[in-house]
């Protein structure tokens, strides 16, 4: 599946079998260009690995609400990164929640499919 995948949003829960799961091996199967999403949990990212590939274009952005350290170092390379998007791990649900996640997701899909055509 994931070599025909435009857009790769991870949603998995930390367990024995999805830590480390998106690593280079993975990113390798993912088709060039992908957007890749993690709301999920920062374990399953091998950081050094969705760096790489963010450098190289492998996948052309990512939208990042978790790390596996929090919060994510200052001098951290994804901070500095013009094709990351990084949000602040603030996903307590409230009334408001799937309308507010919901309007966030839609815009940052919409700069990344922006940013990817302009390239």
């Amino acid at each position: 599946m994931l070599p025909h995948c435009d857009y790769i949003c991870s949603v998995l829960p930390s367990n024995v079998d999805t830590r480390d799961l998106i690593n280079r091996k993975t990113i390798n199967l993912m088709k060039d260009g992908v957007i890749f999403i993690n709301v999920g949990r920062g374990d399953l990212v091998v950081e050094d690995d969705i760096v790489d590939a963010l450098q190289t274009r492998k996948i052309s952005g990512a939208a990042l609400d978790v790390f596996r350290d929090e919060p994510l170092e200052s001098a951290h390379p994804l901070w500095f990164m013009d094709n990351v998007i990084i949000t602040p791990h603030a996903s307590a649900q409230t009334n408001m929640f799937i309308n507010r996640f919901l309007g966030i997701f839609f815009i940052i899909i919409s700069i990344l499919e922006v940013e990817t055509f302009l390239k």
